[in-house]
């Protein structure tokens, strides 16, 4: 084990962990989706950890089989969280919220197969996937994901006026595009732009601030609608 894979061990420990407490504070129907989030987000953790502590490419090939479902989830996982936080339940949110399962799960199966990665190559303390064009077709599939989060935030953000349901809004962004910005230094990697990775630390970044928000904000909002 190198130093550099303390980090991504870190966070799949810490994310969880954190899902799990929220939850148990309030058993809530957005506390129970946030805790599936940070549960996706730490097996993604792993699935670093193990290509940190992978001795060749074909132990990194087998651990990122079976780890590597927890990337291709989190985008569904996201959009339902965001759902639920805004409080949607409107038809069109839950079609949404069932494609992006359906998507997911079809690129659980692909990845699977070996149809979106083709080897992997180590570069400075890892190995990372070098990626076929279907995982192409998964990156914009992350990407419209978390930009449609980002939008439904923001919308609700600006037509807010209650300003404790603002102050979730606004750290909801500031969480997202954080964990964006440093979660996709991990993808560039895979596209041959050498640089030091730190992807792993957008996952605790985005969970730590979130349950930030559902402890101190989300609950006294609850509490002021039942009073």
């Amino acid at each position: 084990m190198n130093i550099h894979s303390f980090p991504p061990l870190f966070g799949g420990i810490a994310n969880p962990t954190l899902g799990v407490l929220v939850f148990l504070r309030r058993k809530s129907e957005v506390n129970r989706i946030f805790m599936l989030l940070c549960l996706t987000i730490g097996v993604w953790n792993i699935h670093e950890f193990g290509l940190y502590i992978a001795p060749d490419a074909l132990f990194a090939v087998y651990w990122a089989r079976i780890f590597g479902l927890g990337l291709m989830l989190i985008p569904p996982v996201f959009l339902h969280f965001v759902m639920t936080f805004v409080g949607d339940n409107t038809r069109r949110a839950k079609l949404i919220v069932s494609g992006s399962y359906l998507i997911g799960l079809t690129f659980v199966i692909l990845f699977w197969t070996g149809l979106l990665v083709n080897d992997y190559f180590y570069v400075i303390s890892q190995y990372f996937p070098r990626p076929t064009k279907i995982y192409n077709i998964y990156i914009m599939f992350f990407m419209l994901a978390t930009g449609y989060g980002i939008l439904k935030i923001f919308v609700k953000y600006q037509k807010t006026v209650q300003n404790l349901q603002r102050i979730q809004y606004r750290f909801f962004l500031i969480a997202i595009l954080l964990a964006v910005g440093i979660g996709m230094t991990n993808f560039l990697l895979s596209w041959g732009v050498r640089m030091y990775p730190i992807g792993h630390l957008g996952g605790i970044t985005f969970t730590s601030i979130m349950a930030w928000i559902l402890v101190k904000y989300y609950q006294d909002l609850s509490f002021r609608r039942k009073k």
